[in-house]
């Protein structure tokens, strides 16, 4: 079987979520197709964290309720530097320096994250374990 590409539903993939919505976390959503687009989004940030900053994710980090948790907050954290204007050079260095604790957190894993490749793995997660429905496809 041949593994789809992932195709980010947001034109913007690399836009990473507002904190407002990135910290508020899934629990609180209670429609599952809330959850799932938070997954989705979540799913597309880390894919972009683990590339501009090098996180070396592995494979399945969604099933980790600290790793979905602190990849949220990072996102949040970096959003505010990349599109909330907050200028505040000594800030920013203070997450660069905490780059290599999130590293530390997200290692366990036999393989190397890859967007493409896991998507459908991820998908069945957010089906079975995280009771987020699938998308209806209306014609």
């Amino acid at each position: 079987m041949t593994a789809q590409r992932f195709v980010p539903t947001n034109p913007h993939a690399d836009v990473l979520m507002t904190a407002d919505v990135a910290v508020a976390g899934w629990r609180s959503l209670q429609e599952p197709e809330q959850r799932r687009d938070w997954f989705q989004k979540l799913y597309q940030q880390a894919a972009h964290l683990d590339r501009r900053y090098r996180l070396a994710l592995r494979t399945g980090w969604w099933e980790d309720e600290i790793q979905v948790e602190l990849l949220a907050t990072l996102g949040a954290w970096v959003g505010m530097f990349d599109y909330a204007n907050w200028a505040d050079p000594e800030a920013k260095a203070r997450l660069l320096f905490q780059l290599q604790s999130v590293r530390e957190i997200v290692r366990g894993g036999a393989q190397q994250f890859d967007p493409d490749r896991d998507h459908e793995a991820f998908e069945r997660h957010l089906l079975d374990q995280r009771q987020c429905e699938a998308p209806s496809h209306v014609p």
